[in-house]
């Protein structure tokens, strides 16, 4: 590692100290914080833009805000309101700090912090980047740690309080278990409009629920994120999916349309390409829209234009929500 520049940002407000990580917690843990510097000999903000996939989960049970952040990773617009052009890392002019912003009460606030994050054995403690070089990920999780006065303050938040914080849109929560099957098309619209959208898992009770959880690879109460949505020809009927992902980067949903099952193999390979079918254990998979009723218990839409569901509020809403009953209508005959 080369020797970082004397001079660099120290953030007093939310310093490099216990107290920015626990306010009521302890830990036995040798917690060293580090500059991405002094972690990896070429650190990089930003690699190859920013992706779903640049989410891993650390030791913190923050998934409600990284499900989320991975939603809108692919979104450049947002992304660049949440990571202004003006930082200097990677740049002749790196000054060690790191400028972010949230909305807040109607507007966008700019959350100013230092580099320095918490490691443990040369390992970041919390959220980082599946590229060891890239700290986007991290940086944005300590700057949403400061705005909540610590780290634990982000321990089993509401995905709706990410939704509001990361876009500035209106977030309305559905129950999947009452969804009707005419109701996949609803999802998809505000999909196709930009909307994101998470979901939580159901929460096992019991041991036995527990157990039957595991054995489909679903984790109790633990938020996802929904991050494409179709139809497909299946044998002589439409199949309908759901894409989902899981923010630890792994453990994946192991029923009907997992990666590798038997269904994939009765579907074209150019519509496996176009839909990313892979069997990489990455925390990304595919289920029926039907098991999804079933898996979950919450789901959230947050839509960034006022309002997706064709009642003439939004404009661009409803302009989506004809063409999508268009195609569908005629696609099939």
């Amino acid at each position: 590692m080369k020797a970082l520049p004397e001079g660099l940002f120290v953030d007093t407000e939310f310093p490099a100290e216990l107290s920015s990580i626990y306010k009521k917690k302890t830990t036995e843990k040798h917690i060293v914080w580090k500059r991405p510097g002094e972690i990896v000999a070429k650190p990089s903000l930003i690699s190859d833009g920013t992706s779903r996939h640049d989410m891993k989960q650390g030791d913190l049970n923050d998934c409600w805000f990284l499900s989320t952040l991975s939603a809108i990773a692919e979104k450049p617009q947002l992304m660049a309101k949440i990571i202004p052009d003006d930082n200097t890392f990677g740049t002749k002019r790196y000054d060690g700090k790191f400028h972010c912003r949230f909305w807040q009460f109607g507007n966008w606030v700019d959350v100013y912090i230092d580099d320095l994050l918490p490691t443990v054995n040369g390992e970041i403690l919390f959220a980082h980047s599946s590229d060891p070089s890239e700290f986007w990920v991290s940086l944005v999780e300590k700057a949403y740690a400061k705005l909540n006065k610590s780290y634990e303050a982000l321990e089993y938040g509401f995905e709706a309080d990410a939704f509001t914080d990361l876009t500035g849109g209106l977030a309305e929560w559905y129950n999947p278990k009452e969804l009707k099957d005419p109701d996949f098309y609803l999802i998809r619209t505000a999909f196709l409009c930009g909307a994101v959208i998470g979901c939580l898992s159901i929460v096992s009770t019991t041991f036995e629920e527990q157990s039957d959880q595991n054995k489909k690879g679903m984790i109790s109460n633990h938020s996802y994120v929904i991050t494409d949505i179709e139809e497909i020809p299946y044998r002589d009927r439409a199949a309908k999916l759901v894409r989902v992902r899981n923010p630890w980067g792994e453990t994946e949903w192991e029923g009907a349309w997992s990666d590798g099952c038997d269904e994939w193999l009765r579907v074209p390979e150019h519509i496996k390409l176009e839909l990313e079918v892979t069997s990489q254990d990455d925390g990304e998979f595919w289920m029926s829209f039907s098991d999804f009723r079933k898996e979950f218990c919450n789901m959230i839409i947050c839509n960034l234009s006022p309002d997706f569901d064709h009642d003439g509020v939004s404009d661009k809403a409803g302009k989506c929500y004809r063409r999508y009953n268009y195609l569908h209508k005629y696609k099939s005959l």
